[in-house]
């Protein structure tokens, strides 16, 4: 990058990201059929799982196996779709376990 493109642009206005991300969404992005990455929202990972969104920022903070989002900006977050997939492949049936849990107590 030439010094006259830099001193146009805000460094600070972009999103940075550490180089084992950056080879990790280029792996991903290999897997995908057409060399897409596919990224889920917060909103997506909640309706995936059948949880809201402020679990899933929740489950950020406090479940070690909860994937953590590869891109924030703003309040945006973002995770690769295949990390969500195997996150429920793992912790899914153990999720519907404490559900059904959940709604029996509340149901007496």
């Amino acid at each position: 990058m030439t010094n006259k493109t830099a001193d146009k642009l805000d460094m600070n206005k972009f999103t940075r990201v550490s180089a084992k991300v950056a080879i990790d969404m280029r792996n991903e992005a290999n897997k995908e059929e057409k060399g897409a990455l596919v990224l889920m929202s917060s909103i997506n990972v909640a309706d995936y799982l059948g949880k809201s969104r402020q679990w899933v920022d929740w489950a950020i903070v406090n479940l070690k196996g909860f994937p953590k989002p590869i891109v924030e900006v703003n309040r945006y977050k973002g995770w690769l779709r295949n990390e969500i997939l195997d996150f429920e492949e793992e912790y899914g049936s153990l999720l519907k376990i404490k559900d059904s849990k959940k709604k029996e107590k509340n149901e007496q």
